[in-house]
């Protein structure tokens, strides 16, 4: 037997290269095609959690309008519209957080543990919201400025309740992001 290199095992030494090229092909393949799902994985996760951030945002906007005082030069129709419009924002805030909440999975613990703060927060205060916009709604005609008034008190309490929910989720979620 005539060979035209060195031996190793009896197998030449150009095989030997063939075959460690092609494992060092494979284990390559497999480590990029590894790195670029968990590129894809992450910008993935990070617009699911911009989503959430939208309806976080969408709630602080709320609050602001909420905790905004009515102006005096108004008349109680005019006052009525505003403080409508405001707990309306919250109303439909809400559901609208609760929606992206549930379209997304969260894998980062803080990030989890204060949506999971707000959630309760939220559906600690989900039936007070609820009836003080209702209050409202119903009362076009009989709402009177005392009525408006202790609305008003009731919303900037569940507002001031809420905000230090509110902020911890945007803050985690801007920090993520």
């Amino acid at each position: 037997m005539v060979t035209s290199g060195p031996l190793l095992l009896g197998i030449p030494a150009g095989d030997w290269l063939q075959a460690f090229s092609g494992i060092i092909g494979v284990v390559l393949t497999v480590l990029v095609t590894l790195w670029i799902e968990g590129r894809r994985r992450q910008a993935e996760e990070r617009a699911d959690l911009r989503i959430v951030e939208t309806a976080v945002r969408d709630l602080e906007d709320a609050l602001d309008a909420c905790e905004a005082p009515l102006p005096h030069d108004q008349n109680l129709q005019g006052r009525l519209a505003l403080a409508i419009a405001a707990q309306k924002r919250l109303h439909e805030a809400t559901p609208g957080y609760e929606f992206a909440r549930a379209q997304t999975v969260v894998r980062d613990l803080t990030v989890f543990r204060e949506l999971r703060y707000l959630d309760g927060a939220l559906a600690s205060k989900a039936a007070t919201i609820g009836s003080e916009y209702n209050i409202l709604l119903g009362g076009a005609g009989r709402v009177t400025e005392a009525v408006l008034q202790v609305n008003q008190v009731r919303v900037r309490e569940i507002a001031a309740y809420l905000r230090p929910f509110v902020s911890g989720a945007s803050e985690t979620l801007s920090a993520k992001l």
